[in-house]
Formats: structure tokens, C-alpha cells, sequence
């Protein structure tokens, strides 16, 4: 049961938090950390019906886990 139990308190401390992905400017500006890409500008692709892949086509200093 040991095992089981530092394992979940394991995986909840690798939880992803926004902050470690996106930076929040001001409210209406969040970008993709370490970026001057802006999340509307991903989400903009997204909402055209782009899949991760041609987002990445994109935005090529993007790697697949920030789309």
C-alpha cells in the first residue's frame, strides 16, 4: 500500500500548472512561456480547424506539448 500511496502523492506534485507554460502579461495577454506567441493566436488556428500538427506548421518554435 506504501507503493500506492507515494505514487499518487507523486503524480499530484507533477501536476501541470499554467504557470509553467504560459505567461500572464496583463488579463487579455497570455503568452506561450518563452515565446511572443500569444494563446489567442494558437487558439486562432484551433478554432480554423488546424490539428496540432499544422499548428506546429505554423508556429515552428512551438513544439507539439506547448500546441
Amino acid at each position: 500500500m506504501l507503493g500506492v500511496r507515494t505514487a499518487i502523492k507523486s503524480y499530484r506534485n507533477r501536476r501541470m500548472q499554467l504557470e509553467d507554460y504560459f505567461e500572464f502579461l496583463d488579463p487579455d495577454d497570455i503568452r506561450v512561456k518563452g515565446h511572443r506567441i500569444g494563446i489567442d493566436d494558437v487558439n486562432g488556428y484551433y478554432l480554423q480547424g488546424y490539428s496540432p500538427e499544422q499548428i506546429l506548421e505554423e508556429l515552428p518554435s512551438l513544439n507539439l506539448e506547448k500546441i
